[in-house]
Order: C-alpha cells, then sequence, then structure tokens
C-alpha cells in the first residue's frame, strides 16, 4: 500500500468514526453533520501532522477538500440514525 492510499484510508475511518459517534449523540442531522465534518477535518490534520512531523502548508486547500469528502461519508453514516429517528417519531 501506498502512502495515498493510507492517507484515504485514514480519512475514510476517521469519518466513519466520528460521523457514526457525533449522529449518535447529537439529535438534529444537520447539526451533527457539520460537527462531523469540524471534528473529521481537525482530526485528519493532527494524523497528518503526526505522520509528517510538521503541518503541511496546503493544510487549507486541503482541509476544504476533505470536507466535501467527510460530507458525504457523514452524511451516509447519519442516513440510518435519521430515518430511525424520522420513524419513531
Amino acid at each position: 500500500m501506498d502512502e495515498g492510499t493510507v492517507g484515504i484510508l485514514v480519512l475514510i475511518l476517521i469519518s466513519i468514526i466520528v460521523g457514526i459517534a457525533t449522529h449518535a449523540m447529537v439529535a438534529n442531522f444537520s447539526r451533527a453533520l457539520v460537527i462531523s465534518i469540524i471534528i473529521s477535518c481537525i482530526a485528519f490534520q493532527v494524523a497528518a501532522f503526526i505522520h509528517i512531523g510538521y503541518l503541511d502548508k496546503f493544510f487549507i486547500i486541503a482541509m476544504i477538500t476533505t470536507s466535501f469528502i467527510i460530507g458525504i461519508i457523514s452524511a451516509l453514516v447519519g442516513l440510518p440514525f435519521y430515518l430511525k429517528r424520522k420513524k419513531s417519531s
């Protein structure tokens, strides 16, 4: 596995874990989505910082780019929570 593939896998794992935790604790779907995106972006940048040893000079661009990917993953993860809450109310 090359370094790019590992980075993508780490991003996906962080997004799924944070998405599940956020959607389980926050009942409002859109609020949970925004919180999940923010926490996942920060966690991924911290993981990248730990991995390479310094803050990448293009981290702002990376945060913008990854926020779209994280948003999609978090929305997909939160969909069962949303449907379950909508069904029960």
